[in-house]
């Protein structure tokens, strides 16, 4: 949107400029003025190119920083241990709603969305098989069924059997006095 924006605002100050130029070869407006507009259109064309820079996406700087991110999950261990302190708490809430250490060892822990429910997926029957190093190879063959219990999305974190909306009661019979 500011993008498109930026864009027609060079495009308007070209044809502003244009004007000027050709009302400045008819004699139509005097050298002074012209001056003016001139310094105004470049001050305005300066600043809408600095914003188009600005908002313009970097395909090249994205697809960097996405090599970036997922070498790091490559080894997510060696990645933990080289973060300092501060980087180290936001990996752990990226992965951890809750954790529970009691004399130096982890008693138990939640993990969080999405990854909680990748687990959970993963755990389904038929999702595929563990391969020699106990990561899990995709099964052959067609997506598993449903489980009957669901009576839907076996997915069921994401919506409820209840839908998005909660459950009412019904429309009030009476209005607010308000």
């Amino acid at each position: 949107k500011e993008t498109s924006r930026a864009r027609a605002e060079v495009t308007r100050l070209d044809n502003e400029e244009r004007k000027i130029l050709g009302a400045h070869y008819t004699d139509r407006i005097s050298d002074h003025i012209f001056s003016e507009e001139q310094l105004r259109i470049h001050r305005e064309r300066i600043a809408a190119e600095e914003l188009l820079r600005r908002y313009e996406i970097n395909h090249d700087a994205i697809l960097e920083t996405t090599d970036l991110a997922l070498n790091l999950t490559n080894n997510i261990q060696a990645a933990y241990l080289q973060a300092d302190t501060t980087e180290r708490r936001l990996l752990n809430q990226a992965f951890f709603e809750r954790i529970e250490i009691d004399a130096e060892e982890i008693n138990d822990h939640s993990l969080a969305e999405p990854f909680g429910q990748l687990v959970r997926l993963a755990a389904l029957p038929g999702r595929g098989t563990r391969t020699t190093n106990g990561a899990r190879r995709p099964g052959k063959g067609r997506t598993p069924g449903l489980p009957k219990e669901d009576g839907g999305s076996y997915l069921s974190a994401v919506v409820e059997r209840t839908g998005i909306e909660p459950v009412t009661s019904g429309l009030q019979s009476r209005r607010s006095p308000s």
